[in-house]
């Protein structure tokens, strides 16, 4: 018989495209995590891209929901819930939260329910933070979510910063060395959503030196966007590269990733862009970049929505792009997302979680 740890991500609100995607895959193959835990995935809403679900673990046991069937998926979310033979459910949403511990007590399951949050919980709509309360301890993905946790009245000691992990690459991207900095942006393409791109494009309007700039990413704005760019006569600076399944495989010369977010989690393109040198401006949102970006080390943190905060750091990085050559510097400062540092957090919250150090996880 089996003594592993049986754990089961509850991960609602998924597109299947996402940075919080890229971690469930990484958890959900991570041969360390596999041979301590017995994981399963239930996705509570309709994923849309179901490649996605497809490619990961194909032995793994999932449960997934119909599109447009909505009381047989009612259906299936509460019989999962009163049902679930599970040690853990490791939910990524906060509503998740408070159905299955309502629904733990009266069908008497016994699985433990731990917090996985993705996202900051303060400022945005779809976040109830004094739901989180019916969760029995809580993974943070960065300090400042941490810091909400305990804002929201979360006894410190039942939080587990783990981070987030990042694969190592051997990809280098170097800077462009031309007389046009090169910046990249990685992402949904939002409007004045959550990346905030009209906020960028008009910073970019400002900047007072040649540069070129590359967009990767889809989304229901994208039109508006490229709109909002000819009318700031940004034509011929911008390329409109739309979704790339792997966009850092297109670039061989990039001086910046900017990211304007009005709020995050712990952003993984920040991340992925480091980890091949490349360095970052962004903004100093809730919650992430402060783990991630270190002023003049490795990019810039700039004040969030103030436009001249950026253009002035924008500018302080193109007139410093020599001290930015480094790309092994750069790519060090993310040996504390390591994923073998990853994994050893997150196996040290559940034995410290469950205490089972002398059996199951060890």
């Amino acid at each position: 018989m089996s003594n592993k740890l049986n754990v089961t991500i509850v991960a609602p609100n998924l597109s299947g495209q996402g940075g919080t995607e890229t971690v469930i895959n990484h958890v959900l193959n991570s041969s360390k995590l596999n041979s301590k835990i017995e994981f399963s995935l239930f996705t509570p809403d309709y994923v849309q891209n179901q490649s996605w679900l497809r490619s990961i673990a194909p032995s793994l046991k999932k449960l997934t929901l119909a599109k447009n069937n909505r009381l047989q998926n009612l259906l299936q979310k509460f019989f999962f819930y009163a049902s679930s033979s599970a040690d853990v459910l490791l939910i990524l949403g906060v509503r998740s939260i408070l159905i299955a511990y309502v629904m733990r007590f009266f069908f008497q399951r016994h699985y433990k329910i731990v917090s996985w949050i993705h996202f900051t919980m303060v400022g945005t709509s779809f976040s109830k933070p004094k739901l989180l309360k019916y969760a029995d301890a809580h993974f943070a993905i960065s300090s400042g979510i941490k810091k909400q946790l305990i804002s929201a009245g979360i006894d410190e000691h039942k939080i587990y910063l783990i981070y987030n992990p990042i694969q190592h690459v051997d990809q280098v991207v170097r800077r462009s060395k031309t007389d046009e900095v090169r910046f990249v942006y990685v992402g949904r393409i939002d409007y004045i959503g959550q990346k905030n791109l009209k906020f960028m494009l008009d910073g970019l309007a400002q900047l007072k030196f040649a540069w070129q700039m590359d967009f990767f990413g889809d989304g229901k704005d994208l039109a508006l966007c490229k709109m909002y760019a000819k009318e700031l006569k940004l034509d011929d600076k911008i390329v409109w590269q739309g979704w790339v399944a792997d966009p850092w495989a297109q670039m061989n010369a990039v001086d910046a990733l900017l990211l304007t977010s009005n709020y995050e989690g712990l952003p993984m393109v920040i991340l992925e862009a480091l980890q091949r040198g490349i360095p970052v401006v962004t903004s100093d949102c809730a919650t992430g970049p402060e783990d991630e970006v270190v002023n003049g080390k490795n990019g810039y943190l700039f004040t969030q929505n103030n436009v001249q905060d950026f253009t002035k750091k924008l500018t302080i990085l193109r007139n410093r792009l020599d001290s930015f050559e480094d790309v092994d510097k750069i790519m060090r400062t993310t040996d504390k997302f390591s994923s073998q540092e990853y994994d050893n957090h997150f196996v040290m919250a559940l034995t410290e979680i469950f205490g089972q150090s002398n059996q199951g996880i060890r």
